[in-house]
């Protein structure tokens, strides 16, 4: 990642950016209230007031992003404050400047970014006034043009607030309410004005501008839950003009199953305001002024007006977003339905294949061709299971293996009637997902080496220990099958055996892309290692 110069004026700059004692300071609502409207103005997730310093980017006011700061090297501010106007990034993860910047590599994964340096007026770059989201984007002009007035207005409050509060060392220990006291700005910023010192009636203009341009229904309500000022989104929207709306109490935009409950909703919000995301976890509804309804995102901002608390409610319509969720859902559930009746249809079948072989078997005169079918319905069988398991889980590309082989198992001991009574089976192993390619082999393996130590391990019934244990180990998954019985003989080559099961253990490990190692100290020990990679 690429290194930002530094401005030539770095000295200078840093300098002037000291001077303003803002550095690690409380959260301030003049600057909360700014990037609530960036975020509205430019319909972002995002957006951040942020201070270049000489080795960081800290964040005066964030809205959507938990960081408190992050590295100058490779940060967003560091190439905007070598800009004069706005720097626009369309897509961050196709520009080698920011793609492999922390924001973009990890949460949230920030794909779009665009701006403004936030200039003192004697001309030095203090940070910048920006807007992000997780997707690559565009800009229109009058939210760009939105953006240079919002950083006036950082700038504004900025000057306002040095000349109201005395210079310190730090003002990070200042309480917030004290810090009011000292600032009372003149430069109010509350939705429909915007008064500045210098030049009210540009600013007010701008911000008007702004609004109307919002991709959102931008709604403004006052204490008493009556509407005083909507955009043309709004009207849009709902159907109603403005003039239908201003004075009236918000609840008209909502459907009247919900009026009473929404009343009850805003007087407990206003109770204790904040910015956030309304019926986090509900479905909300809108209506229209013909009565029809259409589901909506709402997100609120806290604005202290000069005539008390105002919230700004921007609505989003996700009828379309809503339309193709459904359809999803419906295509999944109608995939899960048909996932499952073919795992119950390949558990039937091959359970009947197992049926067939054993009755088969049973017919057999030799013996030893009576136990290759009957090992053969056993391995069917474990098949079977696995599908079983698969039909009942809530993941049905995925099966839990501590499940699976607690069944497996107790399918084994069952079909090895009273000698299986004498051995006892030790199982550790972890609520592991395996996806069905991983699963299958591992299944076969289990059931061969298990069958063959309740076989062969405890000759002349006597008593003895199975030992199972499968777990995640870095990056590759362990498993164990180990016994106290009499072990293989000691010249035993499993991967030239004539044994068809060791045979198979061999095959299937290396289709799982692993290693097998025999060790045969009072028993026998199997371990089989092979990356979770595997696909």
């Amino acid at each position: 990642m690429p290194h930002a110069p530094q401005p030539e004026n770095e000295n200078r700059r840093l300098q002037k950016l000291h001077e303003y004692h803002i550095l690690d300071t409380s959260p301030e609502q003049a600057f909360d209230d700014v990037v609530s409207l960036a975020a509205q103005i430019c319909g972002t997730p995002f957006a951040l007031i942020t201070m270049v310093d000489s080795d960081r980017e800290w964040f005066k006011a964030r809205k959507g992003i938990t960081a408190k700061e992050t590295a100058r090297n490779g940060g967003f501010g560091a190439q905007t404050i070598l800009s004069q106007d706005v720097l626009l990034v369309s897509n961050t993860s196709e520009d080698p400047r920011f793609s492999a910047n922390a924001l973009v590599t990890s949460e949230p994964h920030i794909r779009f970014y665009a701006g403004v340096p936030v200039q003192a007026p004697t001309g030095e770059t203090l940070g910048t006034l920006c807007v992000l989201d997780t997707a690559p984007r565009e800009l229109s002009a009058e939210q760009i043009e939105s953006l240079r007035a919002l950083a006036h207005q950082v700038v504004s409050v900025l000057e306002l607030r040095r000349n109201k509060i005395p210079p310190t060392d730090t003002l990070a220990g200042v309480e917030s309410n004290k810090l009011s006291q000292h600032a009372t700005l003149d430069a109010r910023l509350y939705i429909g004005s915007i008064v500045d010192v210098s030049n009210p009636k540009h600013l007010e203009h701008l911000f008007r501008q702004a609004v109307e341009s919002a991709p959102n229904a931008i709604v403004m309500v006052n204490e008493a839950g009556k509407i005083e000022l909507v955009n043309s989104q709004t009207e849009a929207f709902f159907g109603y003009k403005r003039e239908e709306l201003i004075g009236h109490p918000m609840e008209i935009l909502v459907p009247k199953r919900f009026r009473g409950e929404h009343e009850g909703f805003r007087k407990v919000y206003y109770a204790n305001p904040q910015s956030r995301p309304m019926g986090a976890g509900r479905e909300l509804y809108g209506v229209r002024k013909d009565g029809s309804e259409f589901p909506v995102e709402i997100g609120l901002s806290v604005i202290e007006g000069e005539n008390g608390i105002l919230v700004l409610s921007s609505i989003v319509d996700i009828t379309e977003r809503k339309i193709i969720s459904d359809n999803l859902k419906n295509a999944l559930n109608e995939k899960e339905m048909l996932l499952k009746e073919v795992y119950h249809r390949v558990k039937n079948n091959l359970q009947v294949v197992s049926s067939l072989i054993n009755l088969q078997a049973r017919n057999v005169k030799n013996e030893m061709t009576a136990d290759l079918l009957r090992q053969s319905a056993d391995r069917i069988k474990s098949m079977a299971l696995l599908h079983e398991k698969l039909y009942q889980s809530k993941h049905l590309a995925r099966i839990n293996l501590n499940e699976y082989i607690r069944s497996l198992v107790d399918h084994l001991l069952f079909g090895y009637g009273a000698q299986a009574s004498k051995i006892n089976v030790n199982l550790e192993v972890e609520d592991l997902f395996l996806d069905v390619d991983t699963a299958i082999p591992c299944g076969l393996i289990i059931n061969e080496l298990v069958s063959n130590a309740l076989k062969h391990a405890f000759p002349d019934n006597r008593r003895g220990t199975i030992e199972i244990s499968f777990r995640k180990e870095q990056a590759e998954y362990i498993l164990v099958i180990a016994d106290n019985g009499v072990g293989f003989p000691a010249d035993l080559n499993f991967e030239k055996s004539a044994s068809l099961g060791l045979q198979l253990v061999d095959t299937l490990t290396r289709q799982l892309m692993g290693q097998m190692n025999l060790e045969q100290t009072g028993g026998s020990r199997f371990m089989i290692r092979f990356p979770i990679s595997f696909k």
